[in-house]
């Protein structure tokens, strides 16, 4: 989905068509979106804008077996943010210009970023936004945001 950000616009891919479950390993479908931006969008020469990468989860614990690589959220969604800003370096886009973001289940998709930013998501909207499959495949997601300026 293309939508508008208050930052710019951003490119948000379902979580399931970017990575595995609770893996860092970016999938084929990803790398196809990847190729086409970094072609396409990131290797104008000039373009100042920064790209910010960010890694979304749902509320899910992770698994007891992969605690020592990811002890939350937080890291995996981080990882994951981090896997993307890695292929896009190894396809040429400038490093200075990408900037990868976790933010783990703090921003479920259907949070705005000015509710975000206020401070009034809090456990209990967390915890609402992560009820059913649904919402909680919906949160599982990256973000790539192309800033304004």
């Amino acid at each position: 989905n293309v939508i508008n950000d208050p930052r710019g616009v951003a490119l948000e891919l379902d979580g399931d068509i970017c990575f595995g479950s609770t893996s860092t390993e970016i999938r084929t479908s990803l790398m196809t979106v990847l190729n086409k931006v970094s072609d396409e969008i990131l290797s104008v020469p000039g373009d100042p804008r920064m790209v910010i990468v960010e890694g979304h989860t749902d509320s899910a614990p992770i698994p007891k077996s992969l605690i020592k690589y990811y002890p939350t959220n937080w890291e995996l969604s981080a990882a994951r943010a981090s896997s993307v800003v890695n292929y896009l370096i190894n396809q040429g886009v400038n490093s200075g210009k990408l900037q990868a973001s976790g933010y783990a289940d703090r921003w479920p998709a259907d949070i705005t970023w000015f509710e975000v930013r206020s401070g009034v998501i809090n456990d209990g909207v967390i915890a609402e936004q992560n009820i059913t499959k649904e919402q909680r495949a919906k949160n599982r997601r990256i973000k790539i945001v192309f800033t304004n300026d």
